[in-house]
């Protein structure tokens, strides 16, 4: 069984019960690739060229909110990166309000899906983008009422999840919601 203290990283079980690192080199402790402790949430996906991006919820020392990015070609070993979003939200109580970055591909664009809890718990805003390791606040397209949407396709169709504990701010949305997702034409 791992601790919490262990770190993120790949794990494996035979059983549900106990867990062990992939091998060593798996966990995302290190803060010269991952930042200064804040590494949540991680989304991985692969690009064409076999490199593996990494996005995840990160603290910034300087105090803004970001959304930290690292690089691998075999999931084990990870180069830092600049972080792929970076906001300053006048008001935010701390640095790293942003939380479950997913970044989908949809054609020849990328869509950043980050969670904003710091007003409301289901509230996520989407960044679009050509370029996987850079978004911009100014390119933010839409706010989706989802909390820690993630996306899988089934024969062509795509489908978010949404989860999280009950808020009293709705009416029993705990548990996980599958939901059918219809792109509109540009």
């Amino acid at each position: 069984m791992f601790e919490p203290s262990d770190g993120t990283g790949i794990y494996t079980s035979t059983d549900f019960q106990k867990w062990t690192p992939v091998a060593d080199g798996t966990l995302w402790g290190d803060s010269t690739v991952f930042g200064p402790g804040g590494h949540r949430d991680p989304c991985i996906r692969r690009c064409d060229d076999g490199t593996y991006l990494q996005f995840f919820a990160a603290n910034d020392a300087q105090g803004l909110n970001t959304i930290g990015l690292a690089s691998s070609t075999d999931l084990r070993n990870w180069r830092h990166e600049e972080p792929c979003y970076v906001e300053h939200v006048p008001g935010a109580p701390f640095s790293g309000i942003f939380e479950s970055p997913f970044v989908l591909r949809h054609g020849s664009l990328y869509y950043l899906f980050v969670g904003f809890s710091h007003r409301h718990y289901y509230e996520t805003f989407v960044v679009v983008s050509a370029d996987p390791r850079r978004f911009h606040p100014e390119h933010k397209i839409t706010t989706m009422f989802t909390h820690a949407p993630e996306f899988i396709e089934i024969d062509g169709v795509t489908y978010m999840s949404s989860c999280g504990i009950e808020d009293p701010q709705c009416l029993n949305r705990s548990g996980l919601w599958m939901s059918r997702l219809r792109w509109l034409a540009p």
